[in-house]
């Protein structure tokens, strides 16, 4: 909602981006994670080398954000992208010194098979 503040627009991306993953659309997901890194930079938690990394993703025709802890002055945290040819992030990561995993986004995390008391 306009006038909302950035920290509850923040969550409601974060819910939106989860909602996309879970329905596994993926224009969805892109969507979100660029509305969510806008406003991740609006609060000022982005390190203008991220940003500048995350620019060079876009133009690409990528997206990224920022998540976990940010870092302004030094860098932390991670960068979440996505691109349909993963070796794009690669190289640019490369380029700018950062270095790169691949992971599936919505497959489960860590859970409890069974429990032994």
């Amino acid at each position: 909602a306009h006038g909302e503040p950035l920290g509850e627009k923040n969550v409601e991306e974060t819910k939106k981006f989860l909602q996309a993953v879970h329905d596994e659309d993926e224009k969805e997901v892109r969507k979100a994670i660029g509305n969510n890194e806008q406003l991740l930079e609006r609060l000022g938690v982005v390190s203008s080398k991220t940003q500048e990394f995350i620019r060079a993703i876009e133009k690409a025709g990528g997206v990224g954000k920022i998540s976990g802890a940010g870092g302004v002055k030094k860098g932390s945290g991670i960068v979440v992208c996505m691109h349909r040819d993963p070796k794009i992030i690669k190289a640019l990561a490369d380029d700018f010194g950062f270095s790169t995993f691949s992971t599936i986004l919505g497959e489960g995390g860590v859970r409890v098979e069974q429990m032994t008391v």
